[in-house]
């Protein structure tokens, strides 16, 4: 365990974004490679999910669809906050532009993906996904 990933035993956990990056190619399809943070939360009750992708120009998540039940992919709602930097979204067939500080939620059952469009900067993204069970 790392000097900066903190655990004391208590009734919290504090993770460091740093000690978590790790690069993802391709993910759900989409072009280059991410680095990805995944943020778990041991013995965490709610079924919410915490991940920050910094996103290098050109790349992308590419576009899928979670459903319920799915075993692939999950049964997710997901909320997409973009801390900094320019980019765009294709939610249900549609392009949608995104700047810091939007925020975009993809319920279940809609096609969505998100690329970074500019040349020089990365996208970053903070990314909750919430299990869905009916």
């Amino acid at each position: 365990m790392s000097a900066s990933l903190f655990a004391h035993g208590g009734p919290f956990t504090k993770l460091a974004e740093v000690d978590m990056a790790e690069p993802h190619a391709h993910v759900h399809e989409g072009d280059g490679t991410i680095s990805l943070r995944y943020f778990r939360f041991d013995n965490s009750p709610a079924p919410a999910n915490f991940v920050v992708y910094d996103m290098p120009p050109g790349s992308s998540e590419g576009v899928h669809t979670h459903q319920l039940g799915d075993p692939v992919l999950g049964s997710y709602d997901e909320y997409y906050y973009i801390i900094e930097g320019e980019g765009e979204m294709e939610v249900d067939g549609e392009i949608v532009p995104v700047t810091g500080g939007d925020h975009v939620h993809t319920p279940l059952g809609v096609a969505h993906g998100i690329r970074n469009t500019q040349k020089e900067r990365s996208l970053r993204v903070f990314l909750t996904f919430i299990t869905r069970v009916a």
